[in-house]
């Protein structure tokens, strides 16, 4: 007897799992009717919770009314949902900050009664208006600052502290820094303004060697002894050389912890490059007790408690 064609037999077999898959489909949709039919009226796709839902606060968002937007959803009880809204409340409101980046009074409506917006939104509008008109917006918050109450000043000073931070100007960081009075977020931006200065003064001594290690020497230098370390290691790494040529024409001038530090720099280097014998030189101009104690621990030295 004659066998029929591979592809006929195929054809047959494909033809018949989609009439079987079209009758499945066909039986879930008569079921999923029935469900829908025989559900209560009251049933909605809203979530409701104490008269409130979310319709009501797209409506307020719709309005800008965000302090009615935020009433609402704080009586929302499923927290997905509340915070679902918050997110997408707080979008809409980083947007409309951001499409006014050019309006000279964006600030000002901070200072109203009737802002609509939280306190801690002063300081992303800053950074708004930062980013249009540097000038305007240090002029504002030097006008104001007086006037607006700590939180606000709080903010705006966060704004201008990060934004000078990130230009590596951290003296004017810092002068903003000393608006901050939430001690843990005054913390959180002295590490990063320690950051920015770590980042100017490397930067700075490979620029210019000379100059910048003999400003960190000078009595009225801004940065404290132990960015000398920071600074020798930064030419060690990248100018050894001239590293070397520094130190020889300095060393005599050195005072006790600012030399210490430059050893410092030197012991690690050679610690880290596994010159034990040479590293070990640099620990007799190692004079503070409490760094000789970390730098025998570094050396392997037994310490006594």
């Amino acid at each position: 007897m004659k066998q029929p064609p591979l592809y006929l037999v195929a054809g047959i077999f494909l033809l018949g799992a989609v009439l079987f898959v079209s009758w499945l489909y066909l039986e879930s949709r008569k079921s999923n009717d029935a469900t829908t039919e025989s559900a209560p009226a009251s049933a909605s796709p809203v979530i409701e919770t104490n008269g409130t839902d979310a319709n009501e606060v797209y409506a307020s968002l719709d309005e800008e009314n965000f302090g009615e937007a935020r009433r609402l959803i704080a009586e929302i009880k499923s927290p997905m949902l509340r915070e679902s809204l918050k997110t997408e409340m707080n979008q809409l409101i980083e947007a409309k900050l951001h499409a006014g980046a050019e309006d000279q009074t964006l600030l000002d409506l901070f200072l109203t009664e009737q802002c609509p917006y939280e306190d801690f939104w002063l300081e992303v509008a800053m950074r708004v208006r930062l980013s249009a008109d540097v000038e305007h917006a240090v002029q504002w918050f030097e006008a104001h600052k007086g006037v607006m109450k700590p939180p606000l000043r709080e903010r705006a000073a966060l704004a201008l502290c990060r934004h000078y931070g990130n230009l590596l100007e951290w003296q004017k960081a810092r002068e903003m820094h000393s608006y901050i009075e939430d001690e843990k977020l005054a913390k959180v931006v002295d590490g990063e303004i320690g950051g920015a200065m770590e980042r100017r003064l490397r930067r700075d001594v490979l620029a210019n060697p000379q100059m910048t290690m003999a400003s960190l020497l000078k009595k009225d230098s801004p940065y404290e002894v132990f960015w000398l370390e920071v600074a020798m290691n930064e030419l060690l790494l990248k100018r050894p050389l001239e590293a070397g040529e520094w130190y020889q024409s300095a060393k005599a001038t050195l005072l006790p912890e600012q030399h210490e530090r430059i050893a410092l720099a030197c012991l690690r280097m050679q610690l880290g490059q596994n010159q034990i014998k040479e590293a070990r030189e640099w620990r007799p101009l190692i004079v503070s007790s409490e760094l000789a104690e970390v730098v025998d621990r570094e050396l392997g030295v037994e310490v006594e408690e």
